[in-house]
């Protein structure tokens, strides 16, 4: 748990903003998914997270802008 979290849930009445997760990879999404949800629960309770939303482009269009500006071509 980290330090003062259980300060802060005693003294403040905190309402979660709604979290956006813009992701490149399957791997990446879920990690910050997963701090999230662990650390909402640290501040907010057992179970309780802010609201998340998740949107993913497909990685292989990601990796093909990625591979035209490091080469200049497709």
């Amino acid at each position: 748990m980290r330090v003062g979290a259980e300060a802060v849930t005693e003294n403040v009445d905190v309402t979660p903003l709604h979290i956006g997760i813009v992701a490149c990879s399957a791997e990446g999404a879920a990690l910050c998914y997963r701090v999230i949800c662990t650390e909402g629960a640290e501040l907010l309770g057992p179970h309780a997270h802010p609201e998340v939303s998740l949107h993913t482009s497909s990685l292989a269009d990601y990796m093909k802008c990625v591979y035209i500006a490091a080469t200049g071509s497709e």
